[in-house]
Order: C-alpha cells, then sequence, then structure tokens
C-alpha cells in the first residue's frame, strides 16, 4: 500500500524508501562510501587519467516481477526533476501516461534527500512500511483525508 504526498509537499528520503511515480515504482538507495583506487598503469609506465564519478545516490527502477530492473544514479543536490519527458525533466518515464511532464523531484538539503510532488495530476505516493495514521475526512471536506493507493486503486477514507 502506498500513502499520496501532499501536492507540493515532501518527504525525507532514507536507505530503502519506496515510492511510487506513475506506474514505476522506485526505491531511493545512499551512495555507497567513496574509496580512492589507484589508476591503472602500464606496462610502460603510462597512467591511466580518469576522474572518478561519485553519485549522490541511486533510483532503483523495479521490474513487473519486483526485482531490480534499472539504477540511475543521482548527480545533483538542488533538483532532480522525474516526468514524462521534455525540456526540464532529468529522468524521463516516457510512455506511462500516468505521469505529468514535470511530476516529482529530489532536492538535497543539509545531506538528506527530500521528494516532493510537483502538483502532479495522478499524485506521487510513498510506500507505508509501518503502522501508518491515515487522516480520515468526512462528507463535508473529503480532501481533509489522507489518499491510500493499492494496486491502480485509489482509496479516501471518510465518515458519514
Amino acid at each position: 500500500m502506498f500513502l499520496k504526498i501532499p501536492e507540493h509537499g515532501s518527504v525525507p528520503l532514507s536507505e530503502g524508501v519506496c515510492f511510487r511515480v506513475g506506474r514505476h515504482v522506485i526505491i531511493f538507495r545512499e551512495a555507497p562510501q567513496a574509496t580512492s583506487r589507484p589508476a591503472l598503469v602500464s606496462p610502460t609506465g603510462e597512467e591511466f587519467y580518469c576522474r572518478e564519478f561519485i553519485p549522490l545516490g541511486f533510483l532503483e527502477f523495479l521490474g513487473p516481477d519486483g526485482k531490480p530492473a534499472v539504477s540511475v544514479p543521482i548527480t545533483k543536490k538542488d533538483l532532480t526533476v522525474i516526468g514524462r519527458e521534455g525540456e526540464g525533466c532529468d529522468i524521463a518515464l516516457t510512455g506511462d501516461h500516468w505521469v505529468s511532464r514535470r511530476h516529482a523531484c529530489l532536492r538535497e538539503r543539509n545531506g538528506t534527500f527530500f521528494l516532493e510532488d510537483l502538483g502532479s495530476k495522478n499524485g506521487t505516493f510513498l510506500r507505508m512500511s509501518t503502522r501508518t495514521r491515515i487522516r480520515i475526512g468526512d462528507r463535508a471536506l473529503p480532501d481533509a483525508a489522507d489518499i491510500v493507493l493499492i494496486g491502480d486503486l485509489q482509496f479516501r477514507v471518510t465518515r458519514r
């Protein structure tokens, strides 16, 4: 089950946090500690010159079998936009009509990444991995209730 992040709301990400954008299930992975490796040296003494690429974290996209299919490095602290496609989109999820052009983003603040919904049409959802209290609305104010996603079905709990 997934809980909808409020529009323009953000949640902190830590190792293994799972979220959903459109029909994509994504797991946040922290970057491993960088290790210094000696440069490759040819038999003639020529040293291979290459700068170490150190990502800030990873987004691991799960396949339909629930296993990791693709891992995308996060390389920007300020703003990494996930969307359907187009200018201003860093990670394009083309072909998924549930994804908005600019759907969600990641931002780093004080060493922690945050996931934010960018006012997407279908929402960004965070997997509920523990018992989670949800807000219950009523008929007069149904938008005060949280939205829970199970499969392709969205539920909003309200009182009569």
